[in-house]
């Protein structure tokens, strides 16, 4: 943790334009230094040692690094933010940890995910303000809160996110949601197919169907059904 009466800010984020904006805002603050963005494991476990930031803000689709990854494999994925959540709170145990992310409101279970990993605060950046000035006093506002352990989750956000979930839950029926959960659980069709006392064949009817409705939300298989059951806390 710093010594000095400055907040420090380190920054995990791939976008440049976020970067710069947060050294913008932070800069003529005398209550903050911004210690810089360190994306990249091997440069954030550094990093957040050499500094020991007060404020950890971490964007929660980071690109995987490794010089041998596929371009499909360097896209922008959920568990490497989660993953650097978690060592930021070995790293620097004392430090507050902040999840940025798009997806808090189409990501139902997102906010308790974060949380669990060990994130002391979320920011969702459709919440954030437009005009640079508004975003700027957004930003430094909300980490004022946080570092002060004031900050508290937006209400209607959640609301809006557990309607949301209750909404993509009721695409599927109620056997169907049976079928997806018993698969989640490594079992097979005909494993399945004993359990609820149908024909496997009918089971295999039950995902066909399952991926016929879930054609829209981009699941095309069934391992995609899975993720999608996680994303939505349908399955946990």
């Amino acid at each position: 943790m710093s010594e000095t009466n400055e907040i420090t800010v380190l920054l995990v984020e791939d976008e440049a334009p976020i970067d710069m904006a947060f050294r913008q805002a932070l800069t003529h603050d005398a209550r903050f230094k911004y210690v810089g963005n360190s994306l990249g494991r091997t440069n954030f476990e550094k990093h957040a040692k050499q500094f020991s930031p007060n404020i950890i803000v971490i964007d929660l689709y980071l690109p995987i690094s490794g010089k041998l990854l596929s371009p499909v494999e360097r896209k922008p994925r959920l568990e490497e933010g989660l993953w650097h959540i978690e060592r930021a709170r070995v790293i620097c145990p004392e430090a507050k940890i902040v999840a940025m992310s798009n997806y808090f409101l189409t990501n139902a279970g997102l906010a308790r995910q974060v949380l669990e990993k060990g994130a002391d605060a979320y920011l969702p950046k459709h919440n954030a303000p437009q005009g640079e000035e508004d975003w700027t006093e957004w930003l430094k506002h909300n980490l004022w809160l946080i570092y002060r352990g004031n900050w508290q989750p937006d209400s209607e956000m959640a609301s809006e996110a557990d309607a949301n979930a209750q909404k993509k839950s009721s695409i599927l029926s109620d056997r169907e949601i049976e079928v997806v959960k018993l698969f989640a659980q490594n079992k097979t069709d005909l494993e399945i197919a004993n359990h609820l006392y149908l024909a496997d064949n009918t089971v295999r009817s039950h995902f066909k169907n399952i991926l016929g409705k879930l054609h829209g939300e981009g699941v095309t298989s069934r391992r995609d059904i899975i993720e999608w059951a996680l994303k939505n806390e349908i399955i946990k």
